[in-house]
């Protein structure tokens, strides 16, 4: 089957394809709005050297002391993870996620967090960084770190708006749009081949049976009694002209039979 047949077969099934395209553009917009949207918020923690350590060197910058500060990092993402907090900040409908980052040089604590609605996620990432900031200072209390040998937090960057998170959305609804229009056009291109098989068995059905060969067909009685013509035409052959001998031929032929 070439690709024009295909593409007549499925304009003679046009209904099949419109109600097809109506099913799966139906589907499409119900996942669409059965999706909940999502919106993400991200802030930026750094952590800075204790006072003293910048004090011991006299106009010191502390920007330029920012090293060394990796293992009390990783301390406090993996206390900010822990399944306890996690459960005290988080609802239903909303999440948290903490990183360090120590690529720069810098102890940065990155912070994200998703929710079904844009306020959810604005006040939970105010209350994780809330929570970073208690959870720095309670790690040092309880090793008797306080005052100047503390190490201090400052916030870098924080979203005042939360972004849309929209393109698992649109993916699932474009990918249920797409797979009922490729049904459609299956099932459509199914329709065309079973009326066509269809219609080739009835019209081998009405046609008449082959004659085999070397079969007669049966004579009727008419077909005896009525005189056969023949087709073959009849030649003449040409009559030869009389011609009488003479004594002198005869008595040739007399002598030659005697010898």
């Amino acid at each position: 089957m070439y690709f024009s047949d295909l593409i007549r077969g499925l304009l003679r099934r046009w209904y099949v394809l419109l109600l097809g395209f109506a099913l799966a553009g139906t589907g499409a917009y119900f996942m669409y709005d059965a999706i909940p949207v999502r919106y993400e918020a991200n802030a930026s923690m750094l952590l800075l050297p204790p006072a003293e350590s910048v004090d011991l060197q006299d106009g010191s910058n502390p920007y330029l002391l920012l090293g060394g500060l990796g293992q009390a990092l990783a301390v406090l993402a993996e206390r900010l993870n822990s399944q306890a907090i996690h459960e005290e900040l988080v609802t239903d409908d909303t999440e948290y996620g903490v990183s360090g980052d120590t690529t720069s040089g810098a102890a940065f604590l990155h912070i994200t967090t998703q929710a079904d609605e844009e306020r959810d996620a604005l006040d939970l990432l105010s209350a994780v960084g809330d929570e970073a900031v208690a959870q720095l200072a309670a790690m040092q209390e309880e090793l008797e770190i306080t005052g100047t040998a503390s190490i201090q937090s400052m916030p870098v960057v924080a979203d005042v708006e939360a972004t849309e998170l929209s393109s698992t959305r649109l993916q699932l609804t474009l990918a249920v749009g797409a797979v009922g229009v490729v049904l459609t056009v299956i099932i459509a291109a199914a329709v065309e081949g079973i009326a066509a098989t269809r219609a080739r068995a009835r019209a081998a059905r009405n046609a008449p049976p082959p004659r085999e060969r070397g079969t007669l067909e049966p004579l009727l009685a008419s077909d005896l009694t009525r005189p056969v013509e023949s087709t073959r035409p009849i030649i003449k052959s040409p009559k030869r002209p009389h011609r009488t001998r003479t004594s002198d031929e005869s008595v040739a032929e007399v002598d030659e039979s005697h010898r």
